[in-house]
């Protein structure tokens, strides 16, 4: 027999602060850009396309049931920046200070936004020890809304979860249930390992007695219990799972990840998933305002102005969305935004960045895939923003050309830094005859470029002094894991002057 693992204790209620996507914006001129991306698990291949349609939105008229505010993989460490290797033996040093940076900045913007409650996913720490955990809890002592957290395989990484218990243990919610203001909150960080087992005791837990009422929204909670990166048992056509999100009426499924953070529509379910505010969305929190008919993501950085967000039906009062397949675009919430009419819709598509050699095959079927996608999507326009290419060759560019010559909508590009590297053997011969045409000795000759693949390509050629800029755009933090040496302003390079 099941027992239902139910926690229903009793949970302070937070004031909550009004995040609607034109929240910040000119009371006036309430327009803005819906941003979604898309992936299609049906399909064999999937690619990443993010479309943007400019229509006319009100604010909502009524106050959220509850708010969640959710963060991924905060990663902190105490080890040094040496220290630090992945699973594959890279260097990831910069972890040593985006981890603590990141999370603080997530407090504070957390604390600012005062959510009901606050879900951190994946892994809290980096190397599981004692001193990383130690580190970790502070942050979430710094939280004011209760906190709900569940481990990733990195918090193992000292071959049990023992210190994560020690210092999580009140937090812990794995494989729990948690009611906030009504809202069905359901933890199960063995969904991928162990589907069968998660759906038999979700099914429990939302049919238990034991639950105070019946929920007023249903939100999935997943993750990966043991290895990030094995293969989900998770099929798209599981015999139970599925059939149980609908019959218990999940609105969305989130998912922790290290990268970036993207949307998926998987039948259908919409799938959000949390980047890691410590590695690619850093200090970013993903907001989830729950309405009686509706459920807005939104991932945030700043609280008046989202990266991304997504309103999507709230099951338990009106009709889900229809899967992807039974959709003429094969995209239900585009056809829906489509059927406001917008005043524009155009689409995105970034770094196809074709390789002459390295995943060529890869690269070319994720593309075609896009197109295959656009195409069916029909956008009035489609900018593609470099990388295009990743080492500027003929042959890349004849790739790039030959694969994009298959869109339909009209499209405009725009380079990247990938696009515009200087190749002896390939460019135009005024350029590669420039090293003869204008001699210099490679032995006393200095090259800075922040560009590291530039700097490479400088040290193959035999140029022998060569620096980088540590923090070449002001508004970001200074880089802390650069290969060459590097350099703050030019002036610690020049000569100091003499006084003649």
């Amino acid at each position: 027999m099941i027992q239902p693992n139910f926690d229903a204790s009793p949970m302070t209620t937070q004031t909550t602060t009004d995040l609607h996507p034109t929240s910040g914006l000119d009371p006036g001129d309430r327009k803005m850009a819906r941003r979604y991306r898309v992936r299609h698990a049906a399909q064999p291949g999937w690619c990443v396309i993010l479309v943007l349609m400019l229509t006319t939105v009100a604010p909502a008229a009524d106050q959220p049931i509850a708010t969640i505010a959710v963060v991924s993989n905060p990663y902190i460490t105490t080890l040094s920046a040496d220290e630090i290797q992945d699973e594959r033996g890279a260097s990831r040093g910069f972890l040593a200070q985006t981890g603590p940076e990141s999370m603080a900045r997530t407090v504070d913007l957390v604390n600012r936004l005062q959510p009901d409650a606050v879900v951190i996913l994946g892994s809290q720490t980096w190397s599981g020890s004692e001193a990383d955990f130690s580190a970790a809890a502070k942050f979430v002592q710094e939280l004011t809304s209760p906190v709900f957290t569940t481990p990733g395989h990195r918090d193992r990484a000292a071959g049990s979860l023992e210190q994560y218990l020690r210092h999580f243990g009140a937090h812990d919610a794995s494989l729990l249930a948690k009611d906030i203001n009504g809202v069905r909150l359901i933890f199960a960080n063995d969904l991928h390992r162990d589907p069968d087992a998660a759906v038999t005791r979700i099914k429990a837990q939302l049919s238990s007695p034991m639950a105070p009422t019946p929920p007023q929204a249903v939100l999935l909670f997943g993750g990966k219990a043991g290895d990030e990166f094995s293969r989900s048992k998770l099929t798209h056509g599981h015999p139970t799972f599925w059939p149980m999100i609908t019959d218990q009426r999940v609105a969305v499924r989130f998912e922790p990840t290290r990268y970036s953070h993207q949307v998926a529509y998987e039948n259908n379910l919409p799938v959000w998933t949390v980047g890691s505010t410590a590695w690619s969305a850093r200090g970013a929190v993903s907001v989830v305002r729950v309405f009686p008919e509706s459920i807005e993501l939104a991932e945030i950085t700043d609280r008046t102005q989202p990266h991304f967000s997504l309103d999507v039906p709230n099951p338990v009062r009106t009709t889900r969305l229809p899967t992807a397949a039974s959709d003429p675009y094969g995209c239900p919430t585009y056809s829906a935004n489509l059927a406001k009419k917008p005043d524009f819709t155009f689409a995105l598509v970034s770094d196809p960045q074709f390789d002459r050699v390295r995943n060529r095959d890869t690269l070319i079927s994720r593309a075609t895939a896009a197109i295959d996608e656009l195409n069916r999507l029909k956008p009035a326009t489609v900018f593609i923003a470099g990388d295009l290419v990743n080492n500027n060759l003929p042959e890349e560019w004849e790739l790039f050309g030959k694969t994009f010559g298959q869109l339909n909508p009209p499209w405009h590009a725009a380079p990247g830094n990938h696009d515009v590297l200087f190749n002896y053997d390939f460019v135009e011969a005024s350029y590669a005859n420039a090293a003869t045409q204008n001699p210099f000795d490679p032995a006393t000759t200095l090259l800075i470029d922040d560009t590291e693949s530039v700097l490479e390509s400088a040290r193959r050629y035999g140029v022998a002094h060569l620096l980088t800029l540590l923090q070449p755009d002001s508004s970001r933090q200074m880089r802390i894991d650069t290969q060459f040496p590097g350099i703050h302003h030019f002036d610690e390079i020049m000569p100091a002057e003499t006084n003649l």
